[in-house]
């Protein structure tokens, strides 16, 4: 059911999470719970960056480049148990594209005052191996630091990697953070780490007159082809309590991520500085998402663990190549040609009816949980087209996909 089939000269891509995110846009579901935000066109070009290069070959690969805060606040914060079961049940998604074909790699770099490899190389997801362990010993490997979050050497050892690499592999980048970024003991180290990585001109007052070239990190990286997922996650008001300056820090990772965005003022005072809000863009863009032959990033806010955790399974879904599907009220309509789908619920305790009326036992699906939220996966044939329906529903998100992997030949230029 789920073969693998060449079409030359077409391409399929999938438009991940925007379909989730169209829903609850159209449906009447404003009041989605926290993590189903709305998506940006640049996020939606992302993922379809990631479906549309392991779509364009006859043997896909995925290099994927975990890069993860270590820094204190995350224990003294309570997000330490959050980051390594998010970070878990990621890696272990990745094992459903060995089964599809696709072989996949992965490495684990942790930064902090520094940066630094927590896998010492990189990690074959076929391996033995499991998630569990292989995550516990990297996070063992630096210890969390409560001097600095310095975004700029993760960046700088992400390049470094993929460059070492080297290959005709898709690429991502996870970048998971739960603060601003500190660089240094000042606030102009900050600021200059802040040029580095979007690019120059930043003031705290405005960002200067700029027309290029860029040439900061994360354009670096858009130029390698490596698609930025940026997750910021934190606790419910944390953000309320920080200082002005860590506010303002904060707001650039929205537009280091996806290449544009606003810089927000603070809603603190920060006597020592006339901090205001401003566009800004890191990297060159065209009609919201970066110019052509750039790659593009998705960033991701959550306040809520288990909307965090629907959040990695959501992009599991995507760079798998499921296509979102309309929920409304719980009910979804499974179309002709469907071979599976994959329903995701911010619960671990969760109901499907089929057409037919019967609820699905869970020994007929594939289920993963992770976070609190669950994965659920259904295998599909003509007698289970129609109408289907989801507890709980409010939230729940929806894939479809064909089982067929649709392939471009690539040597007929």
């Amino acid at each position: 059911m789920r073969g693998r089939l060449a079409l030359i000269g077409l391409l399929v891509s999938s438009l991940a999470l925007s379909g989730a995110a169209a829903a609850a846009s159209t449906d009447g579901q404003s009041d989605a719970e926290p993590g189903f935000q709305q998506r940006t066109p640049a996020a939606e070009a992302a993922f379809r960056d990631v479906t549309r290069c392991l779509n364009s070959g006859q043997n896909p690969r995925l290099d994927v480049l975990y890069l993860v805060d270590q820094s204190d606040s995350i224990e003294r914060d309570g997000l330490a148990d959050i980051q390594r079961d998010v970070l878990t049940s990621s890696i272990g998604q990745l094992q459903q594209f060995v089964s599809r074909e696709i072989d996949v790699a992965y490495l684990l770099a942790g930064f902090s005052t520094s940066a630094q490899l927590l896998t010492p190389e990189w990690v074959d997801a076929a391996g033995s191996e499991s998630p569990a362990e292989i995550v516990d010993q990297a996070l063992n490997v630096l210890p969390r630091q409560n001097n600095l979050t310095d975004w700029e050497s993760g960046f700088r050892v992400a390049i470094e990697q993929f460059d070492r690499r080297g290959g005709d592999a898709c690429r991502m980048l996870i970048w998971m953070t739960d603060g601003a970024l500190i660089a240094g003991s000042t606030e102009e180290s900050s600021l200059e780490s802040l040029a580095n990585i979007c690019r120059p001109g930043i003031r705290p007052d405005g960002a200067s007159d700029f027309t290029g070239p860029y040439t900061g990190l994360v354009h670096q990286l858009r130029e390698r082809g490596v698609p930025i997922f940026g997750v910021f996650f934190t606790n419910p008001g944390l953000v309320d309590g920080l200082d002005g300056f860590q506010q303002w820090k904060i707001s650039f990772m929205q537009p280091i991520v996806e290449g544009s965005g606003a810089v927000v003022a603070p809603t603190n005072p920060y006597g020592r500085l006339d901090l205001q809000g401003y566009p800004i863009d890191c990297t060159e863009m065209q009609n919201g998402v970066a110019a052509d032959g750039l790659a593009n990033g998705a960033f991701i806010r959550s306040e809520d663990p288990v909307a965090l955790a629907v959040e990695f399974l959501r992009l599991d879904a995507g760079i798998a190549g499921g296509s979102g599907l309309e929920v409304v009220d719980g009910r979804f309509t499974v179309p002709p040609g469907t071979a599976y789908f994959r329903a995701i619920v911010p619960s671990t305790d969760w109901r499907l009816i089929d057409p037919t009326g019967s609820a699905v036992q869970p020994g007929r699906v594939t289920e993963a949980e992770s976070g609190g939220a669950t994965s659920i996966e259904v295998d599909v044939d003509e007698s289970l087209w129609g109408e289907w329906t989801v507890e709980p529903g409010g939230s729940a998100v929806v894939y479809l996909f064909t089982g067929l992997r649709l392939t471009l030949d690539r040597d007929l230029g």
